[in-house]
């Protein structure tokens, strides 16, 4: 299992995994979740053709009629379960290698986790 196993690692989940608040809460005590908050004005934008690197993944929720209205309803039934991570980074606006740094600063704050 790549959440209890004793090798350190990051692992990368979807949006969905973290909407269940006991899936955050029930990670081994060596475990960190990260919550990379993003707005759904920016979720959408990052989403759309515009905003979407060539590589980047299609996000079939938001291919809809109106995808900023359920970007909006994903994060208020999501919202519990990522606010039971133990650390929220602010994404909106910012470089993704200014995202890693503060990850790194956060997480090394608590060593002992």
């Amino acid at each position: 299992n790549l959440v209890t196993s004793d090798e350190r690692r990051v692992v990368a989940t979807g949006g969905g995994w973290a909407a269940a608040p006991s899936r955050v809460r029930e990670l081994p005590l060596t475990a960190r979740a990260v919550w990379l908050q993003v707005s759904p004005e920016v979720a959408v934008w990052r989403a759309s053709s515009e905003g979407r690197s060539h590589s980047a993944p299609v996000r079939p929720l938001l291919e809809v009629a109106d995808p900023l209205q359920t970007a909006r309803s994903l994060l208020a039934d999501r919202e519990a379960g990522y606010a039971s991570a133990s650390t929220r980074i602010e994404t909106d606006g910012r470089e993704p290698g200014d995202i890693v740094g503060e990850i790194v600063r956060e997480l090394a704050l608590d060593p002992a986790r």
